[in-house]
């Protein structure tokens, strides 16, 4: 779909693998003891609550109006309704609000003590629909318009935490890179056709320095298995416009 998403994506893969292939001999059987434990893996699933400032913005190519009718390619369909036709070579800015979104991930940690273990935690925020609020030239009743975009996290992390019992209190932190692609369609509304599919009009695939702080606590379920309950922040360091992200997640973790 776009170079950083299959980045994130290859990361991910590996963060799974190094999981599955680690040290064999660290298995200690149905009666392992998590504080003896050395690796962890897991997933986490939430929702990314949208904090601070909102906006974001692309740029839309006009030139996307001429292309928007597969059956007359370079047809100005504003003359034809009736309407003042924009500059097709110029750009038109697209501006709208980030909405809460559905929130997964992984992470994979390596316990160096009883109470601190580094690692790595992978999230991906996926199909955010952008509520526009200024669409420039798009603003016109023959065209439906469309602003998503998706975005993905890898943070190198490390924990501070100890099992007291049954369960482990612990907090974290770590920064990494953070990959958002961002995607705006135009459709062409013809009663008479319904054959528009929509048509890209403006796409980004771009890369930036992100933070991750939080807490949580987990609790022993299982043998080798625990559930824990999360609150993360997630920062993304825009120039001018950064996003902030509150997420309460749901967590499975494997301990070997």
């Amino acid at each position: 779909m776009f170079l950083n998403k299959k980045v994130f994506a290859t990361l991910l893969v590996g963060l799974c693998c190094t999981a599955l292939y680690a040290d064999m001999d660290d298995f200690e059987g149905p009666e392992v003891d998590l504080a003896k434990s050395h690796w962890e893996f897991g997933i986490q699933t939430g929702l990314a609550v949208v904090i601070g400032n909102k906006s974001s913005s692309i740029l839309a190519n006009n030139s996307a109006f001429l292309i928007s009718d597969p059956g007359t390619p370079g047809e100005d369909e504003f003359l034809e309704n009736g309407l003042p036709s924009p500059d097709f070579t110029a750009q038109s800015l697209i501006q709208g609000n980030v909405q809460n979104a559905p929130f997964v991930g992984g992470h994979l940690y390596y316990n160096l003590t009883s109470w601190l273990a580094a690692g790595i935690e992978g999230s991906f925020t996926f199909q955010r629909s952008v509520k526009i609020t200024s669409s420039g030239d798009f603003n016109v009743p023959i065209y439906h318009v469309d602003f998503v975009s998706h975005g993905g996290q890898i943070a190198p992390s490390i924990r501070f935490g100890a099992w007291m019992g049954n369960f482990r209190p612990y907090v974290m932190a770590g920064a990494g890179p953070y990959f958002l692609y961002q995607r705006v369609t135009a459709e062409l509304l013809d009663p008479d056709d319904a054959d528009h599919p929509p048509v890209i009009a403006g796409e980004t695939s771009k890369t930036y320095l992100s933070s991750l702080w939080g807490g949580g606590v987990d609790f022993n379920f299982f043998h080798q298995g625990s559930v824990g309950l999360a609150v993360q922040y997630q920062r993304v360091f825009m120039p001018g416009n950064n996003l902030q992200y509150f997420i309460p997640n749901l967590r499975f973790t494997y301990h070997f």
